[in-house]
């Protein structure tokens, strides 16, 4: 019921959280401060929501790299624990091995 509710407001968020920067328009800003944290959520770009120069220096080649090698080690910690999961006979830990499973391919 809500479903096609929740993939329009997703879209709208993904769409227009980039449009500012693809069009470099001045949005008043909070109104882009709003549609940059919503965007960063919906589209899953949590670096963008804490940027990386609020850690350490950042220039455009650090945040390529940051945004490269997340999903990678993302996947190799989810790979990793899926195997270890895999030499558990427990039952509760087939069910997580599903939902490791299920993480990773939405990564």
């Amino acid at each position: 019921k809500y479903q096609p509710i929740v993939k329009i407001i997703f879209t709208y968020f993904q769409v227009v959280g980039s449009l500012g920067f693809i069009y470099s328009l001045n949005f008043p800003p909070i109104y882009s401060a709003v549609t940059n944290v919503l965007g960063g959520i919906v589209s899953l770009d949590f670096i963008s929501i804490m940027p990386l120069g609020c850690i350490a220096p950042a220039d455009f080649y650090s945040e390529l790299l940051a945004y490269t090698l997340t999903p990678l080690v993302l996947s190799a910690i989810l790979i990793a624990y899926y195997k270890k999961l895999s030499n558990s006979s427990d039952p509760e830990a087939k069910n997580l091995k599903v939902k490791v499973f299920q993480v990773f391919l939405t990564l």
